[in-house]
């Protein structure tokens, strides 16, 4: 598969998501886009309209709070995951993925926690409001998973970890909002030196969106690979689905892919910090990503 150039781009943005996947699955089968040859690449394209932003007051992927374990760096624990916006999912089943320059056993918790409702929020919001006008409230969260494991039972050797819920029997539910949190366990007599961090997710619902018109199992089939059908994900704005798919697939240029279209979307919603001389621990996250391109794309 080759990359859209930048004159078909302009093109692909006047015109309506289902038939821009149309033509994305002619395109796989006859192996060109829009006449252009070029290497694979993800090309992600955020979703956009209201509830995309992450909920105010979130650490966010890049927030890990915590400075202890062995190799205390910027890159001690990252999920990859979206931080300007937030990441959807068609599967109520998703992958979540992050990267560690840990190596040792560490214990490591996942935790899974549901928002309320958009109409329970408002409620909420509304009579927190009447009681004090200058309350800013967070919505209450209810936890619906955790695990725990040990970090070396699932650390590849580049560093990434990954977790499907598929592995459990939890479905989460299609519409609804949730927070996936991290925690590196470092000294479990000492809570304050774990690593942690946090990204959200939404399971998008075909019932009561354009999703099922976005991608469907036809335009899945006519990709021949896990590249190919990683890109109809990411091109349709699932970057949790397009991630999982790259992590199954043997090409870790398509992951590479991924995470380089997510730094620059990153850096141009939240700017890099000027090169003063900073520590690593100061990187911003699109400079985090690019160093974990680096790592995992080594041989």
């Amino acid at each position: 598969m080759s990359r859209i150039t930048a004159s078909a781009r302009v093109a692909i943005a006047q015109h309506p998501l289902p038939t821009i996947l149309s033509a994305l699955a002619v395109a796989v089968v006859s192996g060109t886009w829009l006449g252009a040859i070029a290497p694979a690449v993800a090309e992600y394209v955020p979703p956009s309209g209201e509830g995309t932003a992450p909920a105010s007051g979130s650490t966010g992927s890049n927030g890990v709070r915590g400075d202890g374990c062995s190799a205390a760096t910027a890159n001690g624990l990252v999920l990859l995951a979206p931080q300007s916006h937030i990441g959807q999912s068609l599967s109520p089943q998703p992958t979540l993925v992050w990267f560690t320059s840990e190596r040792d056993p560490y214990q490591v918790e996942v935790w899974l926690d549901q928002y309320p409702s958009s109409a329970a929020t408002e409620n909420a919001g509304e009579a927190s409001l009447t009681a004090s006008p200058t309350a800013n409230p967070m919505p209450v969260l209810t936890t619906v998973y955790q695990a725990d494991f040990l970090l070396t039972d699932r650390l590849e050797p580049s560093g990434l970890v990954s977790f499907s819920l598929g592995e459990t029997d939890l479905q989460l539910q299609p519409g609804s909002r949730y927070r996936w949190q991290v925690v590196i366990v470092c000294n479990p007599n000492r809570p304050s030196e774990s690593l942690v961090a946090e990204a959200e997710l939404i399971v998008s619902d075909p019932t009561n969106s354009s999703s099922a018109d976005l991608l469907t199992a036809a335009d899945l089939l006519t990709a021949t690979d896990e590249t190919g059908e990683a890109d109809l994900y990411a091109q349709a704005g699932f970057w949790y689905d397009a991630l999982a798919t790259a992590i199954q697939g043997s090409d870790r240029s398509e992951i590479a892919a991924l995470l380089d279209d997510l730094s620059a979307i990153e850096a141009q919603e939240n700017p890099a910090l000027p090169d003063t001389g900073l520590s690593d621990a100061d990187l911003s996250y699109p400079d985090r990503l690019r160093q974990i391109i680096e790592q995992i794309s080594q041989p």
